[in-house]
């Protein structure tokens, strides 16, 4: 039988600037690496004192597939910090962000012009929330919404 290990997994999901690294344990591997047969670890871009890159972080986290999130909770591209092709890190990152609206997902790279139904989509969902937030507190509904320009 193989040695057991337990590794210590962070407790909250770590944001980098704007973006959010969803996945506790693949978080953990992009850090410290993968446990080898021989009981190693192999790859990771800490150091031996735990110190690292953020950038190399999220392309490392990008590389394995993590999920990611931006400040508005919008998912972020597989492929945006990472050159799968070249097989390293960009320069700069090439942000792209998904929307999903009526079940049709919609990429947009950063830079580009955010389509009306994107916008009308954030501001349905805005209200939405507002709503449900009201609901809870058990309070009379608000006026949310301001008419939308499409």
């Amino acid at each position: 039988m193989g040695k057991e290990t337990k590794e210590k997994v962070p407790e909250k999901t770590p944001v980098i600037g704007e973006f959010e690294l969803v996945n506790l344990i693949k978080v953990e591997r992009a850090l410290h690496g993968d446990l080898m047969n021989d009981g190693s670890m192999s790859g990771g871009v800490a150091d031996k004192e735990g110190d690292y890159n953020n950038l190399a972080l999220l392309a490392e986290y990008d590389r394995i597939g993590g999920y990611i999130r931006d400040d508005e909770g919008n998912k972020v591209k597989n492929g945006s910090f990472w050159d799968l092709k070249a097989k390293k890190a960009f320069a700069k990152p090439q942000i792209v962000r998904i929307f999903q609206i009526n079940g049709e997902f919609i990429e947009i790279a950063e830079g580009d012009k955010t389509p009306k139904i994107v916008e009308a989509q954030k501001e349905y969902d805005k209200a939405k929330k507002i709503l449900k937030e009201d609901k809870k507190k058990d309070k009379k509904p608000r006026l949310v919404s301001k008419k939308l320009k499409v």
